[in-house]
């Protein structure tokens, strides 16, 4: 069991998901780089290899911020301004956006009853991983391939938020409903949209893959079993 809190954040004006690059910058550039948990990055351009556990997204076709453990206390270098003005690239160029929404909540990570997740624009293999995907003829060995970094990937989130449970977790492999290619960092990346069902109660938004956190590989609980 692990219990972590949890801060959501949501922006009252309408955003497309291609922006939320430049909507992380503005907010980091905002806060004068004060803390790394909103960029992940030290001293001069090192980068800081870590979970983010502050997440930019586009939930209901708005921006939000997603916060995790150290990244609830990170962001008041954000709220403490309470007026906040973004410039993301559009030709009307700076607008002052307003906090629509903010919810605060511990969630337990418990293991148990199977819940099903939906998982969007999840991008799940790095270029050594994607070769390999790419030069198997066998859609058996393509969907292990994917099972595997599914299972990856969740590993990293659970590490993270230091999870530890005995028993044993019940993780489907992930039934595809959309592949696409995305850019992300100047490279176009094979992200999926999918679902799977496991034994974990996991939190509502979080990010899996790689680009969690610019919004990419976004979870949501669907249904409980």
């Amino acid at each position: 069991m692990s219990r972590i809190p949890i801060l959501r954040i949501g922006f009252d004006k309408r955003m497309m998901s291609w922006e939320i690059p430049k909507f992380r910058a503005a907010v980091i550039e905002s806060t004068s780089r004060s803390e790394d948990h909103f960029h992940n990055h030290g001293a001069g351009t090192t980068t800081i290899y870590r979970y983010p556990r502050i997440q930019y997204k586009i939930i209901d076709k708005r921006p939000h911020i997603i916060c995790l453990e150290e990244g609830t206390d990170a962001i008041h270098a954000l709220l403490k301004k309470k007026q906040y003005w973004f410039d993301v690239g559009r030709s009307e160029g700076i607008k002052e956006y307003k906090i629509a929404e903010a919810n605060y909540a511990y969630h337990e990570i418990t293991n148990g009853r199977l819940h099903t997740y939906s998982l969007l624009n999840y991008i799940p293999f790095n270029q050594e991983v994607y070769q390999k995907y790419k030069a198997s003829s066998s859609k058996a060995r393509k969907a292990r391939l994917l099972t595997d970094q599914l299972h990856k990937h969740l590993t990293t989130f659970l590490k993270a938020v230091e999870y530890e449970d005995d028993g044993d977790i019940v993780l489907s492999d992930p039934i595809i409903y959309k592949e696409q290619f995305i850019q992300y960092k100047r490279q176009y990346h094979l992200a999926y949209r999918v679902s799977f069902t496991s034994s974990l109660d996991l939190p509502d938004y979080v990010g899996l893959g790689k680009g969690t956190s610019v919004g990419f590989g976004i979870l949501r609980k669907t249904k409980k079993s």
